[in-house]
């Protein structure tokens, strides 16, 4: 049962300490039986200092809001008085009211690290919102957070201070990622910061841009640029990542800075590739030698696009000249990219031994995915699996690991436990004594700034820190943030392949919403409603407004073709607005998944990557790899993101067969 999940559960309101007492007694039963294998026993302080983070869990995750406006005067609780200040004056901000929110602010007395941090960066919104541009300067200009500092380089702006400015842009953009600073910007103010950026930053900005398919950024700046051939260089770039090559090369041909010589090589021999003109590959190679992180980019890539073309050999023969550049740090994720895929290049062409050579080398790497990934394919040709596995319990690897089997029985909460385990100190328990105070009062957005800003500043102990950082997703999922809330877990925590969490935090990994409507759908049309669960997850994290640059709309992430077509074998009328209500979503989702599982004989793994990539691509590959079984064929789809679609959604339904059922 999902404690969190207060719309979908009707018996939301229970005893805590009777789901207190279950989860706990289960948890530390099975833990302790199963640790005993790997000795692993925990002493009974350990087991009493968990039992009171399950105790803060809980309490974060049940505790109720207070729903009246409060008077600050009546709240016997000088915290939440000085909260309700700052919220105040937030509001005052809000509707520009600027004045009052700055006596407001000088009424706050507590002089506390958090509330004087979080009174500064009101009161600096205030001064700029009044226009008072030398006290926000003077306030903010040793501040180190990004908000603060482009208020003072707006006021510096305001103020006539160009140089100030720009140099103070250029610090942001050597720190920062340039999207989180552009976008904040006028055009007015864009045209006096960029013009006289260093020749250098100027083009790595662009480049990042361009790289991260931030297109829109790109084309709104790129008109301050004075370096016409830097922009045409870009263009090409922009009009390659979209497939349309022609245009890229006509963009190539209007440089005439000999300075992009080895950059036009580089783009005219992957669109060569891309065409299918592979003569003067070694070539053009040459000619980029010279710089030598171009260089490396490039092999990647020429091979990477000669393996989605099915030329092995030629694609194998690249991704060996990347691993044999001496310079080339074996930690760096191309290496272990490039031995990866070179194994599977010689698994599809039946040298299993040289590929076994090759995983049993990428089990040494310290990324988590390639890892795992090499650890599952050493075992599985080798027919006998090493422990290591088992220490990544939640990974598609594992779930198909330990598939089939009676009894799970390397699958517990260890690393969950040794994340939290040690008796919470004093300090920690005013920190969290603080967050149920602000959730009790209704603050959850402040209270996940204090969070933040606890994470920062502490100094907690570790098992300490980590007890905050997963009340931070615990808050999110309050929230109904599903995304927020895996997102933040993931990047808290970033071994998370790592971690099997207990039951009553599985909506971290697991949510569900719209649990009436799924089970509904996936009855009529005959699907496993868990496989919808695992699908909306991967696709929108149960966000009915979701909509992506492709144009896919609402839970199920449907094109509005595919919709129609499917309301028509139903004999419903839609329009394109109907698409993003929950009940017809799900259902022509549901409908159209069913479509595709009953077109592949109830194989999962080709209905999700027809799915995302369309039956006929599918249908195409099934013809390739012809007698692969399915976790082959899965690894040798050669879109990158189908192919990690699928693993995830196949994670997913693991994870909801797992917890919930």
């Amino acid at each position: 049962m999902n404690l969190f999940n207060k719309r979908e559960n009707s018996n939301y309101i229970l005893n805590i300490e009777i789901i207190l007492l279950v989860s706990v007694i289960l948890s530390f039963f099975i833990t302790l039986l199963l640790s005993r294998d790997n000795g692993f026993l925990t002493t009974k302080n350990s087991e009493n200092s968990i039992i009171e983070k399950y105790r803060i869990f809980l309490r974060i995750g049940n505790i109720g809001e207070t729903q009246n406006t409060i008077d600050t005067n009546s709240v016997d609780n000088s915290f939440i008085r000085e909260i309700e200040l700052l919220k105040n004056s937030e509001n005052f901000i809000n509707r520009k009211k600027y004045s009052k929110a700055i006596y407001t602010l000088s009424s706050i007395e507590n002089n506390s690290g958090w509330i004087t941090e979080m009174k500064d960066n009101y009161l600096i919104k205030a001064l700029y919102g009044s226009r008072k541009f030398n006290r926000v300067i003077s306030l903010a200009e040793n501040k180190s957070d990004i908000y603060n500092s482009k208020l003072v380089i707006k006021s510096y702006l305001k103020t006539g201070n160009i140089r100030k400015a720009r140099k103070l842009f250029a610090n942001l953009l050597e720190a920062e990622d340039p999207r989180n600073i552009l976008k904040s910007f006028k055009n007015s103010n864009l045209r006096v910061l960029i013009i006289d950026l260093e020749p250098k930053l100027l083009s790595r900005m662009v480049s990042e841009l361009v790289s991260l398919r931030s297109f829109s950024i790109y084309n709104k700046i790129k008109k301050y640029i004075a370096d016409k051939d830097l922009i045409n260089y870009y263009n090409a770039e922009m009009y390659y990542a979209k497939k349309r090559y022609n245009l890229s090369k006509k963009s190539l041909a209007k440089i005439s800075d000999g300075k992009f010589h080895i950059g036009k090589t580089k783009l005219l021999l992957k669109i060569d590739i891309r065409e299918n003109r592979f003569s003067n590959i070694d070539e053009n190679l040459e000619k980029i030698r010279p710089e030598k992180d171009i260089y490396k980019i490039t092999l990647l890539d020429i091979a990477s696009i000669l393996k989605i073309k099915g030329e092995f050999e030629l694609s194998e023969k690249y991704y060996k000249q990347l691993l044999n550049i001496h310079d080339l740090p074996s930690k760096e994720v191309n290496y272990w990219k490039a031995l990866w895929r070179i194994g599977w290049m010689n698994m599809k062409s039946g040298k299993k031994d040289i590929a076994l050579k090759t995983f049993k080398t990428g089990i040494s790497s310290p990324i988590t995915s390639y890892k795992v990934a090499n650890l599952y394919w050493e075992g599985k040709l080798n027919s006998f699996f090493k422990n290591g596995i088992t220490d990544y319990p939640y990974s598609y690897y594992y779930s198909k690991y330990i598939a089939g089997k009676k009894i799970l029985k390397k699958f517990e909460l260890k690393n969950f436990i040794h994340l939290i385990e040690g008796k919470p100190s004093a300090k920690l328990i005013g920190i969290v004594s603080n967050i149920e105070d602000m959730l009790k009062y209704g603050y959850t957005d402040i209270s996940l700034k204090y969070i933040k800003w606890v994470k920062e500043n502490s100094h907690l102990l570790y098992e300490n820190i980590n007890t905050i950082k997963v009340i931070e997703s615990i808050i999110h999922l309050r929230r109904g943030n599903f995304y927020m809330a895996f997102s933040a877990f993931t990047s808290n925590f970033p071994n998370y392949q790592s971690i099997l969490l207990p039951k009553f935090l599985s909506a971290i990994y697991t949510p569900i919403k719209y649990k009436s409507l799924v089970e509904k759908f996936a009855t009529n049309f005959g699907v496993d409603k868990n496989i919808v669960f695992a699908l909306i997850k991967r696709e929108s994290f149960f966000n009915k407004d979701a909509y992506s640059p492709a144009k896919a709309i609402g839970l199920m992430q449907l094109l509005s073709k595919t919709a129609k077509r499917v309301s028509k074998n139903l004999r419903i009328k839609i329009k394109r607005k109907d698409i993003f209500k929950p009940e017809i979503n799900i259902k022509l989702g549901t409908y159209h998944l069913k479509e595709l599982l009953n077109k592949y004989n109830g194989k999962k793994y080709l209905a999700l990557a027809a799915y995302n990539a369309g039956a006929h691509r599918v249908d195409r590959w099934i013809k390739e790899y012809n007698g692969f079984s399915e976790e082959e064929f899965i690894e040798m789809i050669p879109f990158s993101e189908t192919r990690n679609y699928v693993k995830k959604v196949l994670r997913n339904y693991f994870f909801y067969n797992y917890y919930y059922n």
